[in-house]
């Protein structure tokens, strides 16, 4: 018994290191995330915001066939939904929304702390190895909707719940690892891939480890079968695809494996995420891995081992082919998983072992291998990449330091050389140095190094905000005040300005407004980068809009597409308007086009639908940009009205006393001083009935 108190002492002083921990990164997020003003990634946050107040509003997940389903994946705005539901205000929510995010993401280091300590029996490597992990510049996401902040630290649960499942097979090791793995994949959808992980690591955990006879493995594995026949079934069953199920990433498993790019992709976000961890972290566990993985008998190191080789391959490689079927550019955030992993290497290979000499030369050569190869060609502050923020420190003292031996070496050539050159100072000092005080200054260099860039990242991702005018913060919420308390109103897109003002236009329209519940457009006209948008048509006899409900009614100030029958304004701000129309909206007119742009070539033919009763005054406002342009107003074959438009000056075409009707309008290169580029910016449409008398 009393040589139990010092261990329960120490927990607790590692405990109290640990909660310290937690709380100096979550006060430092916190100070960072309530700089922000705004949103970063659109319409993503659009989308979760969307699944936040539709959870809030009826106390469950979005189910499959509603307006705001993405993914069965639904942790994030699950537990936002509250923050959602009972904040005052949009801007207070945006706010708290953030807080927690930041609160979530420092709670990745107990997960990371009780496998490290589970793992090496040290409570001090733990807590180092749990700092580091906060100590990312992935933190800078906690000032987003996404789902990032909460899936890091539900990837690092299902972590430790993985070691759990792998180091000692059973019905129970089963049941936990399952339970980790769903709630990674209910936190974000791409970490399905852990699945696989789960499904590799016991079977390679059966085969490398003492042997059991086949019945007894299955018995003992029971649960984790049963569970793989009866996802079989659901699928099957339900009639839900793989979309339905984990979302975008249904995108990696068509067509080629691997498609071509994958591997170059996959590099790069490696580089990204080995740099945002130090670098050396990489050739650390990678060494320490292949050594622990030649001892099945130390079964703790060598499930984790398996572990952390299992779900860092799968990283990388899911990354990689996601990058190339659906991103436009490097987004480092898919590869920040990797971090819990390098972090947990290298703690144990500092603090048990064994970091093997042949092993740690063959990772370092490697790494090294793949960091001269890789570009790092993305730099500055994003949040679709923290970390790029910090490679233009990396790319500046890099190229300082190659100056310094009268060298011109790529930046990645000089960050090769330097891991290089620590990972073979470690293999030497380890040899006279005590094992303890080495981990404590590698550990040291770590955290100072992530600490800086961490902040750094912070800094510039803020900067980037400043400047928010206070009257832009005051107008939140407009429309929500201009009507009754809780009463829900819907958008119905058209274009504001032009096609490039309209998209961060109706994103500011409809985020900081709670209220608006759908959003709608005409079918075959642009939803402006939107989220869920649902196409209305239009009756060809009455103009009445098709799946549009009555009342409020959010518009485009200008009306360019259509304009709405007996729609009074409530309230207006910038370039869109709140309207509130009868039980059924009609329209006066529609305009067609083939692209459904307004920006329209000489040879173009637009149809404009009048829906009015009575003779009414038509009034088409347009622009020729480039050249000349000229426009053809038709009814049937007859001309109605003719008008050359001169470049760059805003003009009005007026047609007074006009029954309704469908027209056409034509637009055509004026014989002389036609220009090849030039077209046509239709500004706005009105049509007013006339007047009697």
């Amino acid at each position: 018994m009393r040589a139990a108190v010092p261990v329960v002492l120490r927990r607790r002083q590692d405990l109290l290191w640990l909660m310290l921990v937690v709380a100096t990164a979550s006060a430092g997020a916190i100070v960072y995330v309530l700089k922000l003003e705004g949103y970063f990634i659109m319409p993503d946050e659009l989308t979760y915001q969307r699944e936040m107040l539709a959870i809030a509003r009826s106390g469950r997940p979005v189910l499959p066939g509603e307006a705001y389903y993405n993914s069965l994946s639904q942790l994030m705005p699950v537990l936002h939904a509250p923050v959602w539901g009972l904040a005052s205000s949009m801007t207070g929510a945006f706010a708290a929304s953030h807080v927690l995010n930041a609160l979530l993401f420092a709670s990745a280091a107990i997960p990371v702390h009780l496998l490290v300590r589970r793992v090496t029996g040290s409570g001090a490597a733990g807590v180092a190895a749990g700092a580091a992990t906060v100590a990312v510049p992935w933190f800078a996401m906690s000032g987003t909707l996404m789902t990032e902040p909460v899936a890091y630290t539900a990837f690092a649960w299902a972590i430790l719940a993985l070691h759990r499942a792998v180091v000692a097979p059973s019905v129970r090791g089963d049941l936990i690892g399952l339970a980790g793995v769903l709630v990674a994949i209910g936190a974000r959808s791409q970490l399905v891939f852990l699945l696989g992980v789960l499904l590799a690591a016991v079977v390679v955990r059966e085969v490398a480890g003492p042997r059991v006879a086949p019945r007894a493995a299955l018995r003992r594995h029971v649960v984790l079968v049963a569970a793989l026949l009866l996802g079989v079934a659901y699928l099957v069953i339900s009639g839900s695809g793989l979309e339905d199920t984990i979302g975008n990433y249904t995108i990696t498993t068509r067509g080629d494996v691997l498609p071509a790019g994958s591997f170059a992709y996959g590099r790069e976000l490696l580089t990204s995420a080995a740099l945002a961890c130090a670098g050396i972290t990489l050739p650390i566990t990678l060494g320490w891995a292949l050594g622990a993985l030649r001892s099945p008998e130390r079964e703790e190191t060598f499930a984790c081992a398996l572990v952390l080789v299992l779900a860092g391959v799968a990283a990388v490689v899911v990354a990689g082919t996601f990058s190339v079927r659906f991103t436009a550019g490097q987004n480092d955030r898919y590869i920040q998983y990797l971090a819990p992993l390098l972090f947990t290497g290298t703690a144990a290979a500092l603090t048990v072992g064994p970091l093997r000499v042949v092993p740690a030369v063959l990772a370092t050569a490697a790494t090294a291998w793949v960091y001269v190869t890789s570009t790092l060609a993305v730099q500055g502050p994003s949040l679709t990449s923290p970390g790029s923020a910090f490679r233009t420190v990396i790319d500046g003292r890099s190229r300082v330091l190659a100056g310094w031996f009268g060298i011109d070496a790529k930046p990645t050539v000089v960050v090769a050389v330097l891991v290089a050159l620590g990972v073979l100072a470690l293999l030497l000092v380890r040899r006279v140095a005590p094992r303890p005080l080495v981990g404590a200054a590698v550990a040291v260099a770590v955290l100072v190094y992530g600490t800086s860039m961490t902040a750094y990242t912070m800094r510039a991702v803020a900067r980037t905000q400043q400047g928010v005018s206070p009257a832009f913060l005051a107008s939140r919420g407009w429309a929500d005040r201009a009507v009754p308390e809780g009463q829900p109103f819907n958008a119905m897109l058209d274009v504001i300005s032009d096609e490039a003002t309209s998209v961060p236009s109706w994103w500011d329209a409809i985020f900081y407004n709670r209220e608006v519940r759908r959003i709608y457009t005409l079918v075959g006209a642009p939803s402006y980068e939107q989220s869920a948008v649902a196409g209305v048509s239009v009756d060809d006899r009455t103009g009445e809009l098709q799946g549009l409900p009555g009342g409020y009614l959010l518009v485009a100030a200008q009306s360019v597409r259509f304009g709405l029958r007996d729609a009074r304004t409530v309230a207006a701000l910038g370039g869109v308007r709140l309207v509130r129309t009868a039980g059924r909206p009609r329209l006066t007119f529609a305009l067609d086009s083939a692209t459904g742009s307004t920006y329209q070539a000489p040879g173009a033919v637009l149809g404009l639908r009048i829906f009015t009763e009575g003779r009414v005054q038509l009034r088409l406002s347009l622009v020729a940009r480039v050249g000349p342009v000229g426009v053809d107003v038709m009814r049937g074959r007859r001309l109605v009205a003719r008008r050359t438009l001169a470049p760059n000056v805003p003009a009005e075409l007026r047609l007074r006393r006009m029954s309704p009707d469908r027209l056409r309008i034509r637009l055509t290169r004026p014989r002389r001083g036609a220009i090849k580029d030039a077209f046509v910016h239709v500004l706005g449409v009105d049509v007013a009935p006339v007047r009697r008398g």
